[in-house]
């Protein structure tokens, strides 16, 4: 991206700060801008930041949980050149994709901040601006599109984080850093998911020290005050974020076994099978958790109250799924949740069976009843847009445009689960954050159905246009 010419043509400042005013609840840090102590920025500049601190936290799924972490990470761009480049470039990119404009000013700031990253890795001046500022560029290349680029940043984020000092659980860096950079570790995991979930290599893989125990102390230092109970559900999403990647782990080993088969396959696909089972036992005691078990009495007990009705169905691993009738009420930060508990469980699926399609009962059950939770939350209160992304991407591949085009009952319940459904919340995703993230995996989804060989290899084709 960064390679890529300047285009002529803009968007005015008004249209920028019209759609900003109306879209996002804004810090008004643009009121400040004649503040003496502050660096020169233009008004649309302001606008961007109001953006970059209240609007992407929703979309990165954080506002939730870490409301201000990306305050912290401006904080620090004010007097850091290149860190201050990479904020306004990843911003813009948003605005100026959602007033479809040509994102120019994104590649200027892009274009400013990489020859002063590259300089400071060059003089090895390793700090905490230049980790953030990594972390945004690969960022911002996966939303691009770009995923091999966005894995390239990914790898030399890993050796800066080792180098700072923050992959170990035992980190002796200032305890007024680690929170932050921690965080930006786990964010830097889930953007690896992305690619990595296409049969791609992972940068980060998993620390065995790092469990609950050793994440609840920064974590607690991080979210909201008024709101400790986030260190729980931010613990559980984490662990969420684990499995994957045990499961991506998991997923390469088995393909890598299939490929050098040679004679007898049952004995490889009984071992794979093993694997995968083993990863659906720990998938099910993960909905054990403190937190969510006492999510779902609240839930059942609001329920209750109001007289709607909650089907349990008790799967084989005596996990308690949640049924939810379409426009059914549902805690947001519980649904967001479930959501990726359901898609987490029908990735491992697909670690015996790879084959696209319906599957295994448990793939089944979860592809509706992410669709249903789904239907109750919206794109707007997630763990992330990429997360729900990979969702829907995950369903699609489960309820095919052939098979499923007008729908298909469910345990005799009037609801239907159908690809355009899919197909609709993608573009709806779109829409909502100003970047073709579920337009791309859409078209990856059809073309997948329509063509040969192994989805991943679709997934990452498509991506990297």
């Amino acid at each position: 991206m960064q390679s890529t010419p300047l285009q002529d043509g803009s968007s005015t400042d008004e249209e920028t700060n019209s759609y900003l005013i109306h879209c996002f609840d804004l810090a008004p840090f643009h009121t400040h801008l004649d503040d003496p102590l502050l660096p020169a920025f233009t008004e649309a500049e302001g606008r961007y930041i109001d953006f970059f601190i209240s609007g992407l936290p929703v979309i990165l799924g954080i506002h939730r949980m870490f409301p201000r972490f990306l305050g912290y990470i401006f904080a620090r761009a004010i007097w850091t050149d290149a860190l201050r480049s990479m904020v306004l470039a990843v911003s813009s990119y948003f605005v100026d994709n959602k007033l479809q404009k040509p994102p120019y000013h994104s590649y200027k700031y892009l274009q400013q901040a990489m020859p002063l990253i590259q300089d400071a890795i060059t003089h090895e001046i390793v700090d905490d601006a230049l980790i953030y500022s990594v972390f945004l560029a690969a960022y911002l290349h996966q939303i691009c599109g770009e995923l091999a680029s966005s894995h390239r940043h990914l790898e030399g984020l890993h050796l800066l984080l080792g180098r700072y000092d923050v992959l170990s659980v035992h980190t002796k860096k200032a305890a007024d850093e680690t929170p932050v950079l921690k965080l930006v570790w786990r964010l830097a995991i889930q953007l690896d998911h992305m690619s990595a979930i296409g049969d791609e290599k992972l940068v980060f893989s998993l620390d065995p020290e790092d469990d609950d125990n050793n994440r609840r102390e920064w974590i607690s230092r991080l979210v909201d005050a008024a709101r400790p109970e986030m260190v729980d559900w931010a613990l559980a999403q984490f662990a969420l974020d684990d499995m994957l990647t045990k499961a991506i782990l998991v997923m390469s080993r088995a393909s890598q076994l299939r490929s050098l088969m040679n004679g007898d396959s049952r004995k490889t696909e009984t071992a794979i099978e093993c694997e995968a089972t083993k990863l659906l036992d720990d998938h099910s005691l993960w909905f054990e958790r403190s937190c969510i078990n006492a999510a779902k009495e609240q839930y059942l007990m609001e329920e209750s109250d109001f007289g709607h009705e909650l089907s349990a169905i008790e799967g084989s691993n005596s996990e308690m799924s949640l049924v939810l009738a379409p426009q059914q009420t549902i805690n947001k930060g519980f649904g967001a949740l479930m959501i990726q508990y359901y898609w987490v469980l029908m990735y491992i699926t697909f670690i015996s069976d790879s084959r696209p399609g319906v599957g295994p009962p448990k793939r089944y059950q979860a592809a509706v009843n992410l669709c249903r939770i789904y239907e109750a939350t919206g794109c707007k209160d997630t763990f992330g847009i990429g997360r729900m992304v990979l969702g829907l991407y995950l369903t699609g591949l489960t309820f095919n445009e052939s098979s499923f085009p007008a729908g298909a009952p469910y345990l005799s319940l009037i609801s239907y689960i159908e690809f355009a459904w899919i197909g609709e919340k993608l573009l709806a995703i779109d829409e909502f954050c100003g970047y073709r993230a579920g337009s791309t995996v859409l078209n990856i989804l059809r073309t997948t159905w329509r063509s040969e060989g192994s989805p991943w290899k679709h997934y990452i084709a498509g991506h990297n246009r």
